[in-house]
């Protein structure tokens, strides 16, 4: 037997006539509009259709306010909003919808003259189409009354999704799109509210607060619209300001409660950016990756253009493509700024393209559906952005991505946003992007060993631009704010990253009482014999392990050395004239 539902309404004549309601500015129009259609004879019944933050909730409390004031004789009614937790529970268990409409049908032949609102009705549709029926047949219990009048809100999104082709939802209900405010009407909208916000926070606010909370509120709003952003981010401010015990909300404590709620460093929000770090900054990435002077000098360009506010705020912060054979430094790169721009490695979410080749691979990227397997867990790129905004995402490989998934990395690029199978908005407008490619890797690997400078813009437009159109589509080429050629590594180079890792295997055999003091020309024998351009710093690795960790740990073992031990490298024991295999 199903449990009797309680219909609870929410008086708001009575709650504008104790001065809780608001009133609403630049919205004349649509408040003119709203009456206009709740006047009508037929077809009286109002969908607000606006993003987040918008001005849905305000427009209804103007509506009430005003006509507890009496400014709309015609429309003389009471007005009520229907709380729609019970229903919600009701729709959820899938139980008790006959006694539903019977009680709304009983609660609205109590009203008299009245006017009923619903908000976020897309939360009673849900994404299942019994559901959405479930909710229209609600909506007729109280519409079948011809005293009462409706209005329901939700967004752009759930409206085209769910509503707007509903034949019998359509045949009573008039859509109302609240159109995003111009820049001056949100200052408008949020200096009206400052009177209240200060009365009850005892707090004053600046007018260059208000400048940066509005600001803000348009990059940090994670899917609510001013003006609605820029208030909620003063009233955390002014809460914050209260609890510190300060009297005065300035644009510091604005970015101070942006940095710690968006978990971002503050210099990273605003453009007093000291101009001697971004100049250490190509030098930092020069010494960690090696013979790329071209591309690094490209990156650390751009990342000061955005650090300095000149970059498009709606955007990435920096979006690169780099392109070359393996082992020249492109994953390197992702790292090195990881740590000398995010001082953070963790700050790197890095994503292999190799494992997104299936049409299927996008639900991965952006998360499952609600109800289908895996939903938990999110998506692996929305869902680490959403916790940390402040990331490097490096796509590696990305040729090896389904073509499915271009389409996504479009948006990410171009609108600086992606929106997961939740509904959730994943801002990456604080976010840097990488994609690395091999396509053309041959091409430069050839010109370079023949003198040409790959990096030069005669060489990415005569042979690389054509490579890359055969790829990839040239709306996607262009969303990048560079694209670069790294120059396959030389013999030098090579014997320059090889002293590095001897550096390293010191530090860590230290407590042996062993050292390494081996020759470049020595360990530029042992190289050239694996080199090849295409493997860039590759066989690295492979002569230190082969040719002097291996050997160092057998005779370690039987301990056939007197501490301290420092190696040139020639030591016969090492075994270095072993012959060189393939490198694969």
């Amino acid at each position: 037997m199903s449990t009797p539902i309680a219909i609870k309404l929410q008086d708001l004549i009575s709650s504008a006539r104790a001065g809780k309601l608001h009133d609403v500015v630049e919205r004349e129009t649509e408040l003119a509009r709203l009456t206009r259609i709740l006047l009508r004879p037929t077809h009286h019944h109002a969908v607000l259709v606006a993003d987040p933050g918008s001005g849905k909730s305000s427009l209804v409390q103007a509506l009430a306010l005003r006509l507890q004031l009496g400014h709309f004789r015609p429309l003389e009614a009471k007005m009520y909003l229907l709380q729609t937790e019970p229903i919600l529970a009701l729709l959820m268990n899938g139980e008790g919808l006959r006694p539903c409409l019977e009680a709304l049908r009983t609660a609205a032949g109590k009203l008299g003259r009245a006017i009923v609102v619903i908000e976020d009705i897309q939360l009673l549709t849900a994404d299942e189409p019994n559901r959405l029926e479930l909710t229209v047949a609600i909506l007729q219990a109280l519409s079948d009354n011809p005293d009462v009048r409706l209005i329901v809100t939700t967004t752009i999104a759930a409206y085209h999704r769910y509503l707007r082709d509903n034949y019998v939802f359509g045949r009573s209900f008039e859509a109302l799109e609240l159109l995003s405010p111009s820049t001056d009407a949100v200052i408008t909208m949020v200096e009206a509210a400052m009177p209240r916000l200060e009365r009850t926070s005892h707090q004053t606010i600046t007018p260059d607060a208000v400048e940066q909370a509005i600001g803000f509120g348009q990059r940090f709003g994670h899917g609510r619209a001013n003006p609605d952003a820029a208030i909620r981010l003063l009233e955390d401010t002014t809460t914050r300001a209260e609890l510190a015990g300060n009297h005065v909300v300035t644009a510091d404590d604005v970015q101070a409660v942006v940095a710690e709620r968006e978990r971002l460093p503050q210099d990273g929000l605003t453009n007093n950016t000291d101009l001697h770090d971004l100049a250490s900054l190509e030098t930092s990435l020069h010494n960690d990756v090696l013979g790329q002077a071209t591309a690094i000098k490209t990156i650390s360009t751009h990342i000061a253009r955005a650090r300095l506010g000149l970059g498009d705020p709606s955007r990435p912060r920096s979006s690169f493509l780099l392109l070359g054979p393996s082992g020249v430094g492109k994953t390197e790169t992702a790292k090195a700024l990881a740590r000398h721009v995010y001082h953070n490695p963790a700050a790197l979410i890095r994503l292999d393209m190799s494992e997104y080749s299936e049409p299927h691979a996008a639900v991965r990227l952006i998360g499952s559906p609600p109800g289908y397997v895996g939903y938990e867990e999110g998506g692996q790129l929305t869902s680490p952005v959403q916790r940390e905004p402040y990331s490097l995402i490096l796509l590696d490989e990305i040729e090896k991505a389904h073509p499915k998934l271009f389409d996504l990395f479009l948006q990410l690029l171009d609108d600086g946003r992606l929106t997961d199978s939740s509904g959730r908005t994943a801002d990456f407008t604080q976010t840097m992007v990488l994609a690395t490619s091999n396509v053309g890797s041959t091409e430069i690997a050839t010109a370079a060993a023949n003198g040409v400078d790959v990096s030069s813009p005669q060489f990415m437009q005569t042979t690389i631009t054509p490579l890359l159109l055969r790829t990839y589509r040239p709306e996607f080429i262009n969303r990048f704010d560079a694209i670069l050629a790294y120059q396959p590594l030389t013999i030098t180079h090579l014997v320059a990253l090889a002293q590095r890792r001897l550096t390293h295997l010191a530090r860590r055999l230290e407590h042996t009482g062993v050292s390494f003091n081996v020759a470049n020309t020595v360990l530029g024998e042992l190289l050239t014999r694996h080199y090849n351009p295409l493997f860039g710093a590759r066989p690295v690795a492979r002569v230190i392990t082969e040719h002097f960790e291996t050997p160092l740990i057998t005779r370690l073992i039987q301990g056939g050395f007197t501490s301290p031990l420092v190696i040139t490298g020639t030591e016969e024991w090492l075994n270095h004239d072993q012959p060189a295999e393939t490198t694969i």
